[in-house]
């Protein structure tokens, strides 16, 4: 199967959204395509090692091996999904199968292991489960201290695999960042606005940011949580109406003890995760 120019960029975009991170795609080539990844595809920054990759697999015939182990390494990723749907590779997600004789990956369909509907269907739920709710920190670099307290109180929930956060600092130098950027906020299941008069006043923030992130609300794709950082006049903004954090959205700055606003903050994002699980 060979792609068209938008079916690659799709590719190439659910990709780097589910594995932001070399090290976490040369995991998958490793563990799921039996590959090295340095050596199938390799590029002068990460969007050009993983365009490689998947005119790698386009070249070898392996296309559906490659969706399918990303799949299976990342099985709550949206992004992945939508994408598998589209190119017709929307088979469940079970692991990949070895030879007995060479170990190595079967090629195509014969790839796939064939469990009963009823074993398949617990295999998907159970993922789904215990997948990591991936989530996305909006945000001005303005308040990059507030957003690094915060991920330090959600480091428990990271620990459990209950959450895989991602912010724009952790792009690689060379990535093209509006991309890698969109990629991770149409694929995020939760979107963290973190609101002070810097995100008010930030046109990528509100315009293009905030704009995604309550178009994928409405669409039911995603929960919107604001987190009101500091005393700023948010509550006629387009998320005005939705619950903020921390209690009673009493700004963080506000609080006596900001450990234990944050405290709060990480208590209702752990139980609105639980909720998003629940649907």
């Amino acid at each position: 199967m060979q792609l068209t120019g938008k079916q690659r960029k799709q590719l190439q975009q659910a990709l780097v959204s589910a594995f932001p991170t070399h090290g976490k795609l040369v995991q998958m080539v490793s563990f799921q395509l039996d590959a090295n990844l340095d050596t199938i595809a390799g590029g002068q920054n990460y969007l050009e090692v993983v365009f490689n990759l998947i005119a790698w697999a386009e070249a070898e015939g392996r296309l559906e091996d490659l969706v399918t182990a990303a799949r299976f390494q990342n099985s709550g990723n949206s992004s992945l999904r939508e994408c598998a749907e589209q190119l017709g590779f929307s088979q469940p997600v079970v692991e990949l199968a070895t030879s007995p004789k060479t170990d190595a990956p079967l090629q195509g369909n014969a790839a796939l292991q064939t469990p009963t509907d009823s074993n398949l269907q617990r295999v998907n739920q159970a993922s789904a489960a215990t997948a990591p709710i991936e989530i996305f920190f909006s945000y001005s670099h303005k308040d990059e201290e507030l957003r690094d307290e915060l991920a330090n109180h959600l480091s428990m929930m990271k620990r459990q695999g209950v959450i895989a956060a991602w912010h724009d600092r952790e792009i690689t130098a060379g990535s093209n960042w509006a991309g890698v950027i969109d990629a991770h906020l149409n694929s995020a299941q939760v979107v963290l606005l973190l609101i002070s008069s810097n995100f008010l006043a930030s046109d990528y923030c509100y315009d293009i940011e905030l704009g995604q992130a309550m178009e994928r609300y409405k669409a039911g794709e995603a929960i919107v949580i604001p987190i009101i950082l500091k005393p700023c006049d948010w509550t006629t903004a387009p998320f005005g109406k939705l619950q903020a954090l921390p209690k009673n959205a009493l700004p963080v700055t506000k609080w006596v003890d900001r450990d234990e606003a944050f405290l709060n903050v990480a208590q209702g994002i752990r139980a609105a995760i639980k909720k998003f699980r629940a649907w």
